[in-house]
């Protein structure tokens, strides 16, 4: 009697709101090379068929190639040197969208502004130190237009 208790237990405190095993979302499948696992217990090797919960890594080296498939039947491909992340809330094709490369990104490099000093005001927001300059090629863009305007055409 006391040994069926015993028994019993943990499933009736698992209904009641106990710690229940995480669900699994999905598996590991054509695995090549190295891949690793990771999850809250550690890190391990993974092979083929390994069950995955959401919130796993699927860390691929650079020998390494896996696919991890869902269980609603949404295939991720990993290539070397990539992870991610299981969650199974994501729709598809936004999972494939989180497949990150595990190598370092070379820095971004900032584009230099462009040096031409009415350019450089514009960006700037200065142009009242290129007033006149804006102002005299005005003037001599108005005088020309003035110029050719009064000019008598050939009529040949």
């Amino acid at each position: 009697m006391v040994a069926l208790a015993i028994v019993a237990a943990p499933a009736a405190w698992a209904q009641q709101g106990g710690p229940a095993a995480p669900a699994i979302v999905a598996h590991l499948a054509n695995v090549e090379g190295n891949v690793l696992v990771s999850n809250a217990s550690g890190l391990a090797a993974g092979g083929n068929g390994l069950a995955l919960t959401k919130g796993t890594r699927v860390i691929t080296p650079a020998n390494g190639k896996a696919v991890i498939q869902f269980d609603d039947d949404c295939k991720v491909s990993l290539q070397p040197n990539q992870r991610l992340v299981i969650d199974p809330s994501k729709p598809c094709n936004q999972r494939m969208l989180l497949v990150q490369s595990t190598l370092p990104q070379p820095p971004i490099t900032p584009i230099p502004p462009p040096t031409t000093n009415l350019a450089s005001a514009a960006l700037s927001g200065s142009l009242q130190d290129s007033a006149g300059l804006l102002a005299g090629g005005l003037m001599g863009a108005t005088a020309i237009v003035r110029w050719r305007r009064d000019e008598t055409v050939s009529p040949n």
